[in-house]
């Protein structure tokens, strides 16, 4: 029983102790706040329709959890489906499956930030870096979806924080082995989150040659990984007919990148300033300023006789390794598919707000320093939470009538009837009903409809339709009859999505 007190007050001195440096209170307030503002853009978009990937998501964890008839893609990994479906044998809704996936690892991320670069650098850096990543537009919009991105981000920065905590620092070595089944995780979730994996081992091949390889608890975290692998690969082997399908089906097809037939992306260079907005833009440029003597050093670096500036490195190349993987290698992203590279923009604006508060500091006061750094951050969340709450609101309501539509089928048709319609996603969670898309071809469809004996057929404005869906030929004209249309605006001049019922 004194053992069981004891402990106890050990635990509460510890907690108390950890809430009197003034970084950590200041991050928990932090933290709080990012819990509130998400808890409000939750609220707004609390019955938003869902889009063509989040569908897939769902559709996927219906099929694991109440062996829905749908065809997962090869595309995609597993992972993400299969959390759904235990959250929906739990009866967990939609909302509550939106929460726990996106919302929560969104809450996450603030937290592994401030950690990470608490042990990079400082408690400063870490503090305005994870008060950055709190507010950004991105991880905010994205966090009231059920897409991937930031579990995955999640994932991978936790597997960052494994590797400078245990294998850089050597401070706690077990850590090194959750590594490599932390970026099985984050690759599982999503197949691009491999990069963190990849700037791993860049790193320390820049670092240490070869070195690394005779490390026996990096050689522990490969197999762990290989083992969190494993059960996909079979699953993939055993669905798809195929060990390593996903890889080819994502690379070089129609509409992905990895191509040469793509000009090599410049253009994604634009993404820098749209992930960091106005203010924190100009301070990144300052931050720049503060890797010249990196620069300096990179012989030492690469001789590994200088472990000063390798925090500089090592953050100075994720951010030129994200950027080169997607402009010369996949040369097509949207700015999501780029989320890697916040972490390094955000501690790169953060070191040059202290640059010019250290400069402040040193020729007028510590208390205008201060104030300064608050007016700055003040200033640039301003625009990313202005940025968010525009990008909801015009968002929030995309989709809405091909939600209406699927949901209309469902309560007028059976079970066992079959769609037809582009927004196979979308309509296979809404109405749960076997559904197929039209395809390019008049005859082909035709020949398909034949077979397949659909009921409805739904065409909208929100996917690509052949023109003779969208204005009926002669011969399909024949075969349906509108029954139902769903409309953009309140007059019902504008039609968004049409239900025909097979004759």
């Amino acid at each position: 029983m004194e053992n069981i007190v004891e402990k106890s007050f050990d635990r509460k001195t510890k907690i108390l102790n950890w809430f009197k440096s003034p970084y950590n209170l200041l991050f928990t307030l932090l933290l709080l706040l990012g819990i509130v503002v998400r808890i409000y853009f939750f609220m707004q978009t609390v019955n938003q329709p869902i889009w063509y990937d989040e569908a897939e998501y769902m559709s996927g964890g219906m099929h694991f959890a109440y062996d829905f008839p749908y065809q997962i893609s090869i595309k995609r990994p597993i992972l993400f489906h299969f959390l759904i479906s235990l959250l929906m044998r739990l009866d967990f809704t939609e909302t509550m499956i939106k929460f726990t996936l996106s919302t929560l690892p969104g809450i996450l991320i603030i937290w592994i930030t401030f950690l990470l670069v608490k042990e990079m650098y400082d408690e400063k850096t870490a503090l305005i870096s994870s008060f950055m990543m709190a507010f950004f537009w991105m991880i905010l919009f994205y966090s009231m979806r059920v897409m991937t991105d930031q579990i995955g981000l999640f994932f991978g920065i936790f597997a960052f924080y494994c590797f400078w905590k245990g294998y850089f620092k050597k401070q706690y070595p077990k850590l090194i082995w959750l590594i490599g089944p932390l970026v099985s995780l984050a690759l599982l979730t999503r197949l691009i989150s491999v990069i963190f994996g990849l700037i791993i081992l860049v790193f320390l091949i820049f670092t240490e040659h070869l070195k690394f390889i005779k490390n026996k608890n990096l050689w522990i975290s490969f197999l762990l990984a290989g083992l969190v692998l494993a059960p996909f690969l079979i699953w993939n082997y055993s669905y798809h007919g195929q060990w390593l399908g996903f890889i080819a089906s994502n690379v070089g097809g129609e509409g992905q990148g990895g191509s040469s037939s793509y000009p090599i992306g410049w253009n994604l260079l634009n993404f820098v300033p749209h992930f960091l907005e106005k203010i924190f833009y100009i301070f990144f440029f300052i931050g720049l300023l503060t890797f010249f003597n990196m620069f300096l050093q990179l012989d030492y670096i690469f001789k590994n006789k200088d472990n000063k500036h390798s925090a500089d490195f090592f953050i100075f190349l994720t951010l030129i390794f994200v950027l080169a993987f997607f402009i010369f290698y996949f040369r097509v992203a949207e700015d999501r598919w780029m989320i890697a590279m916040a972490l390094p923009l955000f501690v790169i604006a953060s070191k040059g707000i202290l640059f010019i508060s250290n400069l402040i500091e040193k020729y007028s006061s510590k208390t205008i320093a201060v104030l300064f750094i608050i007016a700055v951050l003040i200033g640039g969340v301003y625009f990313h939470l202005k940025f968010t709450d525009d990008l909801i609101e015009s968002k929030k309501e995309s989709y809405l009538q091909v939600k209406q539509a699927g949901i209309w089928i469902k309560e007028n048709s059976a079970p066992e009837d079959i769609v037809f319609t582009n927004s196979i996603t979308q309509n296979i969670y809404y109405s749960q009903r076997e559904t197929y898309v039209l395809g390019k071809n008049e005859t082909t469809f035709l020949e398909k409809v034949a077979e397949k004996k659909p009921r409805y057929l739904i065409v909208s404005s929100f996917e690509q339709y052949p023109d003779w869906a969208l204005n009926p030929s002669e011969e399909l004209a024949s075969k349906i009859s509108p029954v139902q249309a769903f409309f953009f605006d309140a007059q019902k001049k504008q039609p968004a999505a049409i239900i025909y019922k097979f004759k």
